[in-house]
């Protein structure tokens, strides 16, 4: 029998306007933005009073993106709490490109920063408010006249203006320049939650294909209103400044009525080792939808906060979302083996032009454990080892599982992988174009061969326990590192 191992290491003043009303209810079943969009014109555009300006690079974040008029960003701390999209935040990324964001954004990278159709997918930045949304420039330091001025903005309000901006490429001084703002109106203010993005004069022809528009923390299509259509699925861009006096506002919906009712008799199925699957009584009086939430056994729970959409894998507390369902059926997945779990079922109000509501008073609620730790087995093809169907029964191996390649498969380690034990059977192959964690012992049978590498990149092989070796263990390439650290003395055999 041959046995061997080759090794080798290694993100107010006061308006005197006309406007135009075009209002566009903006929800559907699988949007996550709940916001009305409103065409503003006929307004008179006034720049902030006062504020704070910026229009050196020192006014700027350093660190953030390229830290300068180009690909900048500053750090703003709101005078009041705003809610957006159902959470709140106390900070604001001011970016030179056209946008800010909800919260701490300033490690979105330059090349994000400046990408204008981020706005519509799940790239950061996300909680974006998009103006004029391109690869901008700030016009600044002198002999450019830009500046980024934040400040309050009449009762309640809040402004981020960009004053004299470069419209057209990166050189300062700039030859064609804009005016533009978003207004952020706080608990305070005569609109809480409202957004407007409010545009000025122009020197020259800007260039266009900008986004405009806001995004939810998720990002892509439902998670997003484009300002040119009110879609949620529509990537569009400028073909011309807005116009000065017009803009665009954005109104959270009321929220929904709150349900009165709660679903009943909650069945768990038969669990695995890593999921369960359970179901459920309607609630009477019926309701749209429900939201269904696990957590470890007797944890503290926290109630759903009404006006915010949840999305199934989001944490709510110590808790984290299962689904969000019409239905009444679930499948909880990627659960911990020999684990008891509680399930809350809580009935949502929803609507096409409101907010969601939960009723978070005596919620459906029962627990269950999964089975202990499996044998998870590849198929005699095999794949990529974060497939699903790259595995017998659909479930890729946790790191307390003994993961068998079978006999003849070759299988490709692409995510970080942590085993209880990992073992090839005759003739199997497997190769690492990530790192490996065996927490057991490495058991390789005849014919098997385990590439610690991928085509031509070494990677990391750690086993915790024996090396039970009838194939051939190959570290041939550059990079390739074996390393034995248990917390006894081990064997390769």
């Amino acid at each position: 029998m041959k046995k061997r191992i080759i090794l080798l290491k290694k993100h107010l003043n006061k308006w005197l306007f006309v406007w135009l009303l075009t209002l566009i209810g903006i929800s559907n079943g699988n949007a996550q933005i709940n916001y009305s969009l409103t065409n503003l014109t006929g307004l008179t555009y006034t720049p902030i009073a006062g504020g704070t300006l910026i229009n050196t690079n020192a006014g700027l974040i350093a660190s953030s993106m390229s830290g300068n008029q180009d690909d900048g960003a500053a750090l703003v701390t709101l005078p009041f709490t705003f809610t957006y999209n159902g959470n709140t935040f106390t900070q604001a990324t001011f970016c030179t490109n056209g946008w800010i964001g909800l919260g701490n954004l300033t490690a979105v990278t330059a090349f994000d920063g400046r990408t204008l159709g981020n706005l519509f997918t799940t790239t950061n930045p996300n909680n974006t408010i998009a103006a004029w949304f391109r690869d901008n420039a700030a016009n600044f330091p002198a002999p450019g006249t830009g500046a980024m001025v934040h400040g309050n903005y009449g009762t309640g309000i809040y402004a981020f203006e960009w004053r004299n901006a470069n419209g057209s490429g990166f050189i300062n001084p700039a030859t064609v320049t804009t005016n533009f703002m978003i207004l952020l109106y706080g608990p305070a203010s005569s609109n809480p939650g409202r957004i407007e993005l409010l545009y000025g004069s122009t020197v020259g022809t800007p260039t266009t294909g900008a986004s405009i528009g806001i995004e939810n923390a998720i990002g892509g299509t439902g998670n997003f209103i484009n300002a040119l259509n009110g879609l949620t699925n529509s990537t569009t861009t400028s073909t011309a400044w807005p116009g000065n006096g017009n803009g665009f506002r954005f109104d959270p919906f009321p929220l929904c009525p709150t349900p009165t009712s709660q679903p009943t008799a909650l069945v768990f199925g038969t669990p695995t080792s890593t999921s369960i699957n359970g179901s459920f009584t309607a609630a009477v009086p019926a309701v749209n939808s429900y939201l269904i939430v696990r957590y470890p056994a007797g944890s503290l729970t926290v109630a759903p906060i009404d006006g915010r959409p949840y999305t199934a894998g989001e944490s709510l507390g110590l808790g984290t979302v299962v689904s969000i369902t019409n239905g009444t059926t679930f499948n909880a997945l990627n659960l911990s083996p020999l684990t008891n779990y509680d399930f809350y079922v809580y009935a949502i109000g929803s609507g096409t032009t409101c907010s969601p509501t939960y009723n978070a008073v005596n919620p459906l609620t029962s627990t269950q454990a999964t089975l202990p730790p499996t044998r998870v087995v590849s198929t005699a093809t095999g794949g990529l080892w974060s497939a699903a169907s790259t595995w017998v029964g659909g479930n890729v191996p946790i790191s307390l599982d003994t993961a068998e390649i079978a006999s003849g498969a070759t299988v490709i380690v692409d995510i970080p992988v942590t085993t209880a034990q990992l073992e090839l059977s005759n003739n199997a192959t497997l190769s690492l174009n990530n790192t490996l964690v065996d927490s057991g012992n490495l058991v390789l049978g005849t014919g098997a061969v385990l590439n610690t590498f991928f085509s031509t990149v070494g990677r990391q092989l750690t086993v915790r326990k024996d090396i039970i070796n009838a194939g051939t263990l190959n570290m041939a390439i550059p990079g390739s590192i074996l390393l034995l650290n248990g917390s006894t003395p081990q064997t390769i055999s």
